[in-house]
């Protein structure tokens, strides 16, 4: 079943919000791809190009993309680093480094973006279910309320997502929701099915972070995206061999 979400259309956009430093003012670009920009593919080079000309990369900026593994690990990313790198085991970033193009993997988890105006903060989350049930939102608040910062000088952007009705599941997958976070969870005529969005939407809201646009893709449904979802109810015959994903980006820059 596929619905059309409210919200802006993510194809390809690219967003910059003012921030005053005290030496020059930087702003952030916003980077949600698409199945031509962003494809995930074994060729490296080739899907790094695709990558760097979709960000708009400059002289001397950083790639940094997280080898992820759908839990609430966040590391921080400094500038000290080649080219592009490859952060093992983690499913979030952030940095206060100009130049670090943060970018995250996803093919119905939700690719979520934030920052500080303030402080001069982006980050990026991969919020996939297991990392969503364990708190990965969660954690990043506390990061930053360790550090002193305001959630509420946060501000957000969800990127292409699988959504309900799509994201069907099962008994096996019921018992591991957190009593926290069980009301996103719907049953209508034995068919139950998990609001991730929505969930990501409430927590974001409790942490206190002050405005959210959520693009309302839905991959499931969307050609300009990949679902995995999509992928394993596709004939073995009329699907690729191996699922794909796209990646989608942040950086801080200078004007």
């Amino acid at each position: 079943m596929c619905m059309r979400m409210g919200g802006r259309s993510s194809k390809g956009s690219t967003k910059s919000v003012s921030m005053d430093g005290p030496m020059k003012t930087l702003h952030h670009d916003l980077y949600i791809t698409t199945r031509e920009t962003g494809n995930v593919t074994r060729n490296i080079p080739a899907y790094l190009a695709r990558l760097e000309d979709a960000v708009q990369l400059r002289a001397g900026e950083t790639v940094a993309w997280m080898n992820q593994v759908h839990g609430k690990t966040i590391r921080y990313i400094p500038t000290d680093h080649p080219h592009q790198i490859s952060v093992k085991e983690v499913d979030g970033m952030w940095t206060d480094q100009e130049g670090v193009v943060l970018v995250a993997k996803t093919a119905d988890c939700g690719p979520l973006f934030l920052w500080n105006h303030k402080a001069g903060i982006v980050a990026a989350l991969h919020v996939g279910w297991r990392g969503f049930f364990e708190g990965i939102i969660e954690d990043f608040a506390a990061l930053c309320g360790g550090r002193g910062l305001s959630m509420g000088d946060f501000e957000a952007h969800l990127g292409p997502t699988l959504r309900a009705p799509n994201f069907e599941v099962q008994d096996d997958f019921v018992t591991q929701i957190p009593g926290d976070k069980l009301h996103f969870l719907d049953e209508t005529d034995g068919r139950k099915t998990y609001d991730l969005a929505a969930g990501i939407r409430d927590v974001l809201a409790k942490v206190g972070v002050s405005r959210l646009e959520d693009c309302g893709t839905d991959t499931y449904c969307s050609d300009q995206h990949y679902s995995y979802r999509k992928w394993t109810q596709t004939p073995k015959g009329q699907r690729t061999d191996s699922y794909q994903i796209f990646a989608s980006a942040i950086v801080l820059r200078s004007s």
